[in-house]
């Protein structure tokens, strides 16, 4: 009895835990989010999330022009997965970007590759 309950919270839990990590299946768009994502954090590098804006003066972490329009950036903690495609739309408008410390530190994203959302 013991054992059928251990393993049946074993396989709920497993169950959960899949359906809960965004980026995993899904469209290719959001396969491709995560694929840049991860790599981009797997070269040492930082995730920021962008939104567009219309002013010279930005407020955000870091600024500068991404994927061709002026933004207005934020890291992103290392520890974040990667969402959907309509997670990121809704809140990185302008994109994703994927920048080295050196750029995080000038606070200038004009150096950092971009992931057009």
């Amino acid at each position: 009895m013991q054992f059928k309950v251990l393993t049946l919270l074993t396989t709920l839990v497993a169950v959960a835990a899949a359906g809960a990590i965004p980026g995993r299946g899904g469209s290719a768009e959001d396969k491709a989010i995560n694929d840049f994502t991860e790599k981009c954090k797997g070269s040492g590098q930082s995730v920021i999330c962008c939104n567009k804006t219309s002013s010279s003066v930005s407020k955000g972490a870091l600024t500068g022009n991404l994927n061709g329009g002026d933004v207005a950036c934020n890291s992103v903690p290392s520890y974040v997965l990667a969402g959907t495609l309509a997670q990121t739309q809704a809140q990185c408008g302008g994109g994703l970007g994927c920048c080295t410390s050196e750029a995080v530190e000038s606070r200038i994203v004009s150096g950092c590759s971009g992931f057009a959302v």
